[in-house]
């Protein structure tokens, strides 16, 4: 989706995935033999793109989308990962032993993996990426476990004392020292790219931690092309060029560690290595128009966005061109700015909520491609899923009567309602323009159109994706706005990132700055609870609290459309 991606690695869809790793033709069948080929090289893979990266650094919270991750996110690597099904299997790590206490374990590397400008990974490396990265907004939740109070491990290069319990044992060994237990260490803290201490060594920036020798990454390296090594991995494929606003391309790296490395998942190995696309290009169109008929056209082989129903209706009916129907591994919703009023104000937020018709956006909008939102995870989390908590459901009239019973009221006679201090309201939501997301851009017009029924004067506001994620995220300066979260499969590694007070935008990925003490109390518990059903109760008591206390409303779940 082309929104916000929390840092997970190489966060594609399934359908993408396969078309690389196994082979596009393999995937797509007859169709694919039938379809205009994109390119007469059978060995690069066309993919369109809706949105330019901002920039070559994969690391920078404050440009962190879905389109860097999918276009540069293949150039890293993990010790540890995990299948679909959420099985961990060991990665660039060979093997990890545990103590006693559950709280020290050690990571042996395997041998003779380089980084793609073909310097050795060492255990120096690993330190170093641990060290940097726990300073890093995008990675507190999965790397907080390794935050100790008082500084006293060794830092990557051996100059100085860290708050970070990660340490050198020898080249090919790292020891891992939890300050408090975290039940996600396998999937969340080993599922951390690893990044080339020769060459951000150069590019670091004291954490300001004041007691210690800690520092974190400098975020304005890899701004541009003068600065492509920002991007040297493990991975599997190697960033080669940028044009901003026409391509990014990737080719494959052939001297992956993982050539012969293979995972098994529903009965099959399937290889780490890509076996047939040497290239990938990712094409950026302005438009979904012009994204649909460069697909109709040939000129590329996959859209890397979901196509909205109206565009598969006309698509699904081509010989050409094949489809998947997924559940998004996301969410949609609206989000307050709990700092200003009348945002902060929970009966007008709750009044906003009255005002949103989701089987509107479900059966018109998604038609039928969709689910009504209701709890900020995502809808594929099955068992995390709180089904009790229910957000206000559309009510003009209730909306109305919690308006009036808190005081919002036509004070002057102008037809719009004044806050209960008799100051004017008039607010704006921000959405993605039509020729972004029709569906967002619709939404909000409906929602726009509902409270003006009611007597707020709101209006909703098309602007650019960019800039919507720099005024929620970096200045802090909205009112409301419609954005969507591509999320992992476990909410222990995002639900502090959203709504835990200490991360507030723009220290942290909580736009709307909200807090309560109470949720803060249960995202720490959830942190080091080890008793899985505890901490899944934990869970749908934070999302019953946030359905009520609503920084966020959630809009929809959507299935995605991938069409090729």
């Amino acid at each position: 989706m082309n929104e916000r991606s929390m840092k997970k690695m190489l966060l594609v869809t399934i359908v993408l995935s396969v078309m690389v790793l196994a082979g596009f033709s393999a995937l797509t069948g007859n169709a694919a033999a039938a379809a205009p080929k994109a390119t007469s090289n059978q060995d690069t893979l066309i993919i369109a793109f809706q949105q330019d990266i901002p920039n070559l650094n994969y690391f920078d919270p404050a440009t962190n989308t879905v389109w860097k991750s999918d276009a540069i996110g293949w150039g890293y690597d993990t010790l540890m990962s995990y299948t679909p099904d959420l099985v961990p299997y060991y990665n660039m790590a060979e093997s990890v032993d545990v103590d006693s206490t559950g709280l020290n374990y050690t990571v042996h590397l395997r041998h003779g993996i380089t980084f793609q400008d073909g310097v050795e990974m060492t255990a120096q490396d690993v330190v170093f990426t641990y060290d940097v990265l726990s300073f890093d907004s995008l990675f507190k939740t999965t790397l907080g476990c390794l935050y100790w109070d008082t500084p006293k491990w060794t830092l990557y290069d051996g100059s100085g004392t860290s708050h970070i319990g990660v340490e050198m044992v020898d080249k090919y060994t790292v020891a891992f020292h939890l300050a408090k237990p975290y039940p996600l260490f396998f999937q969340g803290t080993l599922n951390t790219p690893i990044l080339p201490y020769h060459i951000w060594k150069d590019h670091v920036l004291s954490a300001g931690t004041g007691d210690s020798d800690d520092v974190g990454l400098d975020m304005s390296y890899g701004k541009d092309m003068s600065q492509k090594d920002a991007t040297i991995g493990t991975g599997p494929y190697k960033f080669v060029e940028w044009k901003p606003g026409a391509y990014v391309v990737v080719e494959r790296y052939d001297n992956y560690w993982g050539k012969n490395f293979t995972v098994k998942w529903q009965g099959k190995e399937w290889p780490a290595f890509p076996q047939n696309v040497k290239r990938i290009e990712f094409k950026i169109y302005n438009t979904l128009d012009t994204a649909v008929l460069a697909l109709k056209k040939g000129e590329v082989d996959y859209i890397d966005w979901s196509v909205p129903a109206g565009y598969y209706n006309q698509l699904k009916t081509d010989p050409n061109i094949g489809s998947k129907v997924v559940d998004d591994q996301g969410f949609f919703y609206l989000a307050f700015n709990m700092r200003k009023a009348p945002m902060n104000d929970l009966a007008f937020r709750t009044a906003v909520a009255h005002c949103i018709d989701k089987d509107y956006i479900v059966t018109t909008l998604l038609q039928g491609y969709g689910t009504k939102g209701t709890v900020p995870v995502s809808i594929t989390s099955g068992a995390y899923i709180n089904t009790s908590a229910i957000p206000p459901d559309f009510d003009l009239n209730a909306a109305k009567q919690v308006l009036d019973n808190a005081g919002y009221k036509d004070i002057n006679g102008d037809g719009w309602r004044e806050a209960p201090d008799g100051s004017p309201i008039k607010e704006t939501i921000l959405t993605p323009p039509k020729d972004y997301d029709p569906v967002r851009a619709e939404a909000g017009i409906m929602i726009q159109n509902n409270l003006q029924k009611v007597g707020l004067n709101i209006q909703s506001s098309p602007t650019d994706f960019d800039t919507i994620v720099s005024k929620a995220f970096v200045q802090v300066s909205f009112d409301m706005y419609i954005l969507g979260w591509l999320v992992g499969s476990f909410p222990e590694m995002y639900l502090k990132d959203f709504f835990y007070s200490k991360y507030a935008a723009p220290i942290g990925d909580n736009a709307p700055g909200y807090s309560n003490p109470k949720v803060d109390k249960l995202l720490d518990e959830i942190d080091t609870q080890m008793d899985t059903q505890k901490r899944i109760q934990e869970i749908k008591d934070v999302e019953g609290i946030l359905v009520h206390d609503l920084p966020y409303d959630v809009l929809y779940y959507r299935k995605n459309i991938m069409c090729y």
